[in-house]
């Protein structure tokens, strides 16, 4: 303080960098609104330049529309689990019947139970040797 000017070094490196860094913000900010010829107050809040103000409400819009498309997404994702389980289980139900029906046709086409239906719902028998003939 030798010739009356108060040195405006920060105490440590680095606060330096980062107080550099946010005058030139905010001056380049008041710049383009046309206020750079103002003399700031200390310890006065300037309101925040119409590009900042522009850009947070741009990163608001698009991390509510980033929601929405996961709220969605997230929905929908339910609502196929919801579908893949509904086939598994009807998918679980077609085999036990196919199992079923595997069985029953097993026991339609036995030898015996079609002779069974022959000789008693049909009145045929089996024919004897003098009945059959053997064609050349």
């Amino acid at each position: 303080m030798k010739n009356g000017h108060q040195p405006d070094a920060p105490t440590s490196p680095s606060k330096g960098w980062f107080r550099r860094l946010w005058e030139s913000i905010r001056n380049s900010g008041s710049s383009e609104n046309g206020l750079s010829h103002r003399r700031r107050s200390p310890g006065i809040v300037e309101p925040l330049s119409i590009n900042r103000v522009t850009v947070l409400a741009l990163f608001a819009m698009a991390a509510l529309f980033e929601a929405l498309v996961l709220v969605s997404l997230d929905i929908r994702q339910k609502n196929v689990q919801k579908e893949i389980l509904q086939e598994i289980q009807r998918n679980q139900n077609l085999q036990i019947l196919e199992n079923n029906l595997d069985i029953e046709l097993a026991g339609l086409e036995s030898p015996e139970r079609i002779a069974e239906i022959a000789r008693n719902h049909l009145g045929l028998a089996m024919p004897n040797h003098q009945q059959i003939q053997v064609l050349p």
